[in-house]
């Protein structure tokens, strides 16, 4: 999509009418009106959503949205973690 002016036309005409995959975006409007059976926030993104929750009165919102944005940085830390210690490694390669 074009900086300067993004449109859900653009992402149509990259991905075609229709698409049966798991669309992984941010809220960007074009990805939100674009027709998928299935979308997946942006791991990236998603806290902003659970603060949005946590400000909500009732039934628990606060607790729901705290639990998950400790999952979404329990996820960031494990995954820092994970490629500091791979990339520590030392590579091997088939037929050298």
């Amino acid at each position: 999509m074009g900086p300067d002016t993004p449109c859900p036309g653009e992402l149509e005409s990259i991905v075609g009418s229709s698409y049966s995959g798991v669309l992984i975006s941010d809220d960007f409007i074009a990805y939100n009106a674009y027709p998928v059976t299935a979308q997946q926030k942006c791991q990236a993104h998603l806290p902003r959503h659970f603060k949005t929750l946590i400000k909500i009165p009732g039934f628990n919102h606060q607790e729901i949205g705290t639990k998950f944005i400790d999952l979404i940085d329990e996820g960031f830390k494990m995954k820092v973690l994970k490629t500091t210690l791979y990339s520590n490694k030392p590579k091997t390669f088939i037929n050298s």
